[in-house]
């Protein structure tokens, strides 16, 4: 039934901006399976009352009904003590048999009071009068109603809402921090679902963010928005900012130019660079009352993902004990998180733990960690530092005296499983060699829901805030000073940017600010012990994460010195080819063009050319540059692994490069020294970059995962060109079992070590083969994120359809599962909850963690 029959119509004022706009988004809303609704994202409360003068005339601008099982909350404010209130509740004129629970809890989310209201008792527009079973002291409180037993049918209950601030007042509503996003598209094809919508009001700021990953700037942007059916007067505002709120640019459009449920333009006044993550807020700020403009959003997370926690009986010694350091920022939004953190750890399976809690010495109230301090004296203590030297204390004053033990760095937005350290413990019990161990995680939301699980690999590789355990020698002897961004500095920003409108959660953002600051130094901690130290890793999610929103796409990259390189080190660019003469030119002068090293060669390898143009350019690029262009004839039957062999038979250099005839170098800049800066460190062989595909420029390829498809395939294939990846796989140099032929570059050296590509893979897997010997000997592979080539895949030999080729195939297809049947089914770079059957990083059906939408 329409939730508008039940308004009053003998009003004497107006229907409000809420009560035109809200009534099909509430209808939606309530009626829609989720498990709660949150008043104070709308700016709406209940009408409340602590004094019959109060109930008289407060307007009312909307109701929502009370279904069974569909608990709404809001945040009520008491200025004085209280032992009653009295809220307001529309029975359509039935008789309602069933029973409303109204709970009202503190901060630390701890029950103060609870009643049950019985609906047959309830007058239609009535006040009830609810006495409270504790009093309500001045302060901040968590009201939530429910009805456990409505029959959604038969039984009618509203309760009355009115608006929560002024129509003036600018309500910024994060909408990430509730578990949406809106749906943004570069054009009008993608076709998101939807699962909710919300009003544009003039009061209120949509506020989330954004990652640019289009391979250019852009100067449009599309918004699925509705308008209930209605003609809107108002303007739309879209405004961006980057992730350090320095304004970039905006978009201004009439929402007259609105269709109901289609696509909008907001067309950009200076283009959006690439490859960045910007902060996005839409808003109305000259909205009328009979404006209706719908704002489509989806969820946040993956539909096919339920968390399931791993239940083991252990029996293990515990010899060890894990020392925890727990680091509080300066500024804590809302002590739930920190009472979280340390309930997770108070309540771990194992009592071998124990916990040093560092605290800002500015800090004056320490009542909630004290009371946990009282409850462990043995276990945990506080201490009062610098928290911009919080870790360095820890290293040089605790650390440093310690004898071998275990510990751990964790901040207030990690949440430990409760058999989690139990686990960690058995691990190192079982494993005296392991210096480190880490396991997987999943993000947490605000809403508490458990999303997007961060499946990681085997060996570590570099990776934004993971939570590592640690013998603690390894951790005595770390001398490096950690270059810090100015958190203070971004702070200042954001109070400048933010203080004349956001009040609720300017707080959680100087929360998350400083906790980068922590996880900043961390992830360089962390990013030079993996490369030293042995490090198991646990396939089960131990713990959980809070994102750090908004700036949770701001990460700390381990610096990998790739500017350090012996200089004037000749590459060898082997390039086998057959005619096609405008590719390979393409290719070569986009090396010419787009080269900023200089000692280089091209050593063309032809497989039996017969266009008179291929040998016109052969001879044109000869005549150009004699000594850095080679031509060698091979007229065999095509067999790649042959040609590449041949060329660096006849190469000069000491580093080779393999490229694709139908390759072409994009504008980059020290493309060649950043691939030639990673070939030259101990422990890498092969380098590889990102292929992308030209037609629609997605990733073709980003690495090699084994097992995908059957022997091996490239992942992330077919995301966008600057898409993150899996755990931010995309964004950080980042280890895999293989790297493509067509984009190869490795030593002359270890080419020899393994003697090159094995001719009996003539055509499919012998990068593959390669690599795999390689990482046999103790080498890693490792793909760039910031060196891009087109790759017009395979142009030159087309698809393999005939009899011959499939037959070929098949026989490669056995050599490599016989010579690598167990690595091909366990890459130690890609973990085992992953699909196999996609390139897409999504979970494995076979996952413990999987669940079918």
């Amino acid at each position: 039934m329409p939730i508008q029959q039940f308004i009053p119509q003998n009003q004497t004022y107006s229907l409000t901006i809420l009560n035109q706009i809200l009534q099909k988004t509430l209808n939606y809303l309530v009626f829609q399976p989720q498990n709660s609704l949150n008043f104070d994202d709308y700016a709406l409360t209940p009408l409340f009352a602590t004094s019959p003068q109060q109930q008289t005339d407060q307007p009312i601008q909307v109701a929502i009904p009370l279904l069974r099982d569909k608990k709404i909350q809001w945040t009520l404010i008491v200025d004085e003590n209280i032992d009653n209130f009295a809220i307001r509740i529309a029975t359509g004129a039935r008789v309602n048999h069933c029973q409303l629970i109204l709970t009202i809890s503190n901060k630390s989310n701890q029950i103060i009071s609870q009643n049950q209201i019985d609906g047959e008792q309830l007058e239609d527009n009535s006040w009830v009068q609810c006495k409270l079973t504790k009093n309500l002291a001045k302060g901040q409180y968590l009201c939530q109603i429910h009805s456990p037993d409505a029959d959604n049918q038969n039984n009618v209950l509203f309760l009355w809402l009115t608006t929560k601030n002024s129509l003036d007042a600018q309500n910024v509503i994060l909408t990430q921090h509730h578990d949406l996003e809106p749906i943004v598209s570069l054009d009008k094809k993608n076709k998101k679902s939807i699962q909710q919508f919300y009003p544009l009001l003039k009061s209120n700021i949509l506020q989330w963010t954004w990652h640019q990953s289009h391979f250019q700037p852009i100067e449009k942007l599309y918004f699925k928005l509705g308008t209930g059916g209605r003609q809107n007067q108002c303007q739309l505002q879209l405004k961006i900012f980057t992730l350090n709120w320095q304004y970039i640019t905006q978009s201004i459009i009439t929402a007259q130019k609105v269709e109901d449920g289609e696509w909008t333009i907001f067309s950009l006044q200076n283009p959006l660079p690439e490859n960045t993550t910007y902060i996005l807020q839409l808003s109305s700020s000259d909205a009328a009352t009979n404006d209706a403009i719908f704002v489509y959003l989806q969820n946040v997370g993956l539909e096919n993902y339920q968390f399931k926690p791993i239940i083991e009986d252990r029996k293990i010694q515990e010899k060890d004990i894990m020392t925890l350091f727990l680091i509080i920022p300066t500024f804590i939004y809302n002590l739930y998180h920190v009472e979280n953190c340390l309930n997770h750890i108070t309540q771990q399976t194992t009592s071998k733990w124990q916990l040093t809690v560092l605290v800002d010495k500015n800090t004056h109230d320490l009542a909630l960690l004290q009371s946990y301090q009282q409850s462990y004296p043995q276990q945990i203590n506080i201490i009062q530092v610098d928290f911009k030297n919080a870790i360095t204390y820890c290293l040089n004053e605790i650390i440093h005296d310690m004898s071998d033990s275990l510990c751990c760095f964790l901040n207030i937005n990690h949440i430990l499983e409760p058999n989690a350290l139990e686990i960690i413990l058995s691990e190192f019990e079982q494993n005296p060699q392991t210096q480190l161990i880490y396991s997987d995680h999943d993000a947490i939301t605000p809403t508490e829901n458990l999303v997007q699980p961060c499946f990681k690999a085997a060996i570590p590789i570099p990776e934004n805030n993971a939570l590592y355990f640690y013998r603690s020698h390894i951790l005595q002897n770390l001398q490096q000073e950690y270059e810090l961004i100015i958190w203070e500095s971004i702070a200042e920003n954001l109070k400048n940017w933010l203080q004349n409108y956001q009040t609720v959660y300017l707080p959680l953002i100087l929360q998350n600010t400083y906790q980068n600051h922590i996880e900043q130094q961390l992830d360089a901690i962390n990013a030079q012990l993996i490369q030293q130290h042995k490090a198991q890793h646990i396939t089960k999610i131990l713990y959980h994460q809070y994102p750090s929103y908004p700036l949770q796409n701001i990460f700390f990259a381990p610096e990998i010195q790739t500017e350090v390189y012996t200089p004037n080190l000749k590459i060898s660019i082997i390039i086998p080819n057959k005619d096609l003469a405008q590719d390979l030119k393409r290719c070569i002068d986009s090396i010419i063009h787009n080269t900023s090293y200089s000692n280089w060669e091209i050593i063309i390898v032809d497989n039996g050319s017969q266009q008179a143009e291929t040998f016109e350019l052969y001879q044109y690029y000869q005549q150009k540059s004699q000594a850095r262009f080679k031509q060698i004839n091979c007229n065999i039957p095509f067999n790649f692994s042959k040609l590449v062999n041949i060329g660096v038979e006849q190469a000069t250099g000491e580093i080779i490069l393999l490229l694709n005839n139908d390759t072409e170098v994009l504008k980059s800049q020290n493309w060649l020294e950043k691939m030639l800066g990673f070939t030259q460190q101990k422990n890498i062989a092969c380098v590889g970059c990102k292929l992308i595909y030209p037609q629609d420029h997605t990733i073709q390829h980003a690495g090699i995962i084994c097992g995908i498809g059957g022997i091996a395939n490239h992942g992330h294939k077919h995301q966008p060109m600057y898409s993150q990846g899996h755990c931010n796989r995309l964004s950080l140099p980042n280890y895999y079992s293989a790297i493509t032929g067509a984009c190869l570059m490795v030593s002359k050296y270890l080419w020899q070590q393994v003697n090159g590509f094995d001719e009996k893979l003539a055509v499919a897997f012998n990068d593959v083969d390669f690599c795999l010997k390689l990482q046999q000997l103790g080498y890693q592979h490792i793909v760039l994120p910031d060196v891009y080539l087109y790759h017009y895949e395979s142009k030159s030999r087309g698809l393999e359809t005939t009899p011959e080729q499939q037959q070929r195939l098949a026989q490669e297809t056995q050599i490599m599962k016989q010579r690598w049947g167990e690595l091909l089914d366990n890459d130690p770079y890609y973990n085992p909850h992953l699909t196999k059957k996609s390139e897409d990083f999504s979970l494995s059906e076979n996952s413990t963690y999987y669940t079918k939408s």
